[in-house]
């Protein structure tokens, strides 16, 4: 007969096995495997020139001189700012952001996998989800990506499991927060959203969240907007930007 589960901390448990001893230690042991291959095989150095646009842009923030590049990424921003203490340079700083919420990432990923297959079966996909060359390469450097999925797979995983009291307001924070650390995938995050609201009865639980998201966005609006030198400052890179990509359609 299995266990009886009690404790906050056996919703960290991935495996679901008859006894916790056994599900701790796989759990511990899969967490340290994914940490080293985070933490201990950080790249070097930039990779690709929008990682220097970030770590520049915790250094200085211009989005005229593309310090980052315009929509000014500023919930990535913000995580390396937070980081920046610790880790002592920008490039180090995105990179820890970016391998912590990967690791992170494994928790809704076995959470959505349990959706479809048993508790075993869903752990192991989701470890060779982040163990494939594609997350595990970018996982390590200092990109916007793989945060701002991390954000939207924890929303994906309240929302599969309910949005019933408080999760409501907790599943349109964490899609605000992945539109913040990467703007462009907006279209998709609305869909997100858009189909975990969808099934909230009543229709005004989804109001905390949503006055959360909108006090969110517009801070960081706000915050960026003064960075740049006021408002014109603010706008003029993102006219410039969207001018350069649409002259390239001739």
């Amino acid at each position: 007969m299995r266990e009886p589960r009690h404790g906050a901390l056996d919703g960290l448990l991935l495996f679901r096995l008859d006894s916790r001893a056994l599900d701790a230690a796989l759990t511990a042991a899969v967490v340290a495997f994914l940490l080293w291959s985070r933490f201990g095989l950080l790249a070097d150095g930039p990779w690709e020139w929008d990682e220097v646009l970030f770590a520049r842009g915790l250094l200085h923030f211009e989005l005229a001189a593309h310090f980052p590049h315009p929509p000014g990424f500023p919930g990535w921003l913000a995580i390396g700012h937070l980081l920046m203490p610790l880790a002592g340079e920008p490039l180090r700083a995105l990179q820890w952001g970016s391998a912590a919420l990967s690791v992170l990432a494994l928790w809704p990923l076995a959470s959505l996998g349990r959706r479809v297959a048993p508790p075993v079966v869903a752990a192991a996909a989701a470890v060779l989800v982040l163990v494939a060359p594609g997350p595990w390469l970018y996982a390590v450097r200092g990109f916007s990506s793989t945060p701002a999925a991390a954000f939207a797979l924890a929303a994906a995983a309240l929302a599969a499991g309910g949005l019933g009291g408080r999760r409501a307001t907790a599943f349109s924070i964490l899609v605000a927060a992945a539109f913040l650390v990467r703007p462009i995938l907006l279209p998709g995050l609305a869909v997100l959203w858009l189909a975990g609201a969808a099934a909230v009865r009543p229709r005004r639980r989804l109001v905390p969240g949503l006055a959360a998201a909108i006090v969110m966005v517009a801070a960081s609006v706000l915050a960026m907007a003064r960075a740049e030198g006021g408002w014109q400052a603010f706008l003029q890179p993102f006219v410039t930007h969207t001018e350069k990509h649409f002259s390239r359609l001739d």
